[in-house]
């Protein structure tokens, strides 16, 4: 009797993470990543493909950048709240032409950094990396380390693991809303909490600073996702051109003016002419007014910053 009343818990436990599983599964459907999946193979043998993440998500207008030229079809893959692994994936999702341009959008030091990517955080957006395609997730993220890539195996089976975020961020939403009540709205965008994008930020000038020396004094390279990037794209014969995006002065102002940021700025400029790259240094092209909050372009900033990419590229990679 005793091991039949264990049985029957075991089974329960069993049926009830089961029907979780497809009820996280079928809500994580609609997600953004999977939205964008579903755009990516949709566009077929687009021309040029703008990678990177909410940034280049809210950056690049891909009507107006096709209105320059005809012949020319713009594909924009961001996604926010995601790194270079999922850029990657992402990638290898779209219908890329041979000698098509590819633009991974970053800012300050995303190129170089080496991200954590493990169950922890790959999580919302970045839960792509599982069904993308999970074993170039774990060839970049854990190529020696068996436990940690039995460790991402084994979450890949559960999306109430890979997927919570789904559930919690419709709690968080509500949470807000409650907490609200009688106080002052906080503004948003598509995106979210306009004062949540401070915290991307660097924390202060000094320890950017400190970063930003330590990167140029030994000589870091390009991080492992887009270092396979790279190389990818040359077997497609694709061209590559790292785009640093827009930024409002006071970020510029804050921490894109002192010494040791142009001498980041000259290092990743060497190692993009070191693999064949681009590098185009649009930082300064759109005025304040073409900001929705502290990092994200609004309607107008993508517009401009659309036209531009469209003309600086013809110039980085003139074409016949």
């Amino acid at each position: 009797m005793r091991y039949y009343s264990l049985f029957l818990q075991i089974f329960i436990a069993g049926v009830i993470l089961g029907v979780a599983n497809l009820g996280v599964e079928k809500l994580a459907k609609t997600s953004t990543a999977n939205q964008l999946r579903d755009h990516c193979e949709a566009v077929k043998n687009p021309t040029d493909i703008f990678l990177g993440n909410s940034l280049a998500a809210a950056g690049i207008d891909e009507e107006v950048f096709n209105l320059q030229n005809p012949k020319r079809c713009a594909l924009n893959a961001g996604c926010g709240s995601t790194g270079p692994l999922e850029h990657y994936l992402i990638f290898e999702k779209t219908t890329a032409s041979k000698g098509g341009t590819i633009y991974y959008c970053f800012f300050d030091t995303q190129l170089t950094d080496e991200r954590k990517a493990d169950w922890d955080t790959l999580t919302g957006n970045s839960a792509l990396a599982y069904y993308f395609n999970l074993q170039k997730t774990l060839e970049l993220s854990a190529p020696h380390d068996p436990v940690k890539m039995l460790r991402l195996t084994l979450v890949s089976y559960f999306p109430i693991f890979y997927e919570r975020l789904a559930i919690w961020a419709k709690i968080e939403k509500l949470r807000r809303k409650l907490t609200a009540i009688g106080v002052p709205v906080q503004e948003e965008n598509r995106f979210g909490r306009i004062t949540d994008f401070e915290l991307l930020e660097p924390e202060n000038l000094e320890t950017f600073a400190v970063l930003l020396g330590n990167q140029v004094k030994e000589k870091v390279g390009l991080n492992i996702p887009v270092s396979h990037l790279v190389k990818r794209l040359r077997e497609l014969e694709c061209r590559l051109v790292f785009v640093l995006m827009p930024m409002p002065k006071l970020h510029r102002t804050r921490f894109n003016e002192s010494k040791n940021w142009q001498s980041y700025l000259e290092h990743i400029k060497e190692i993009a002419r070191a693999n064949g790259a681009g590098f185009v240094s649009a930082i300064d092209w759109v005025e304040d007014s073409g900001f929705a909050d502290h990092l994200h372009l609004n309607s107008v900033g993508a517009k401009r910053f659309s036209q531009k990419i469209y003309l600086e590229s013809d110039h980085v990679f003139p074409r016949k």
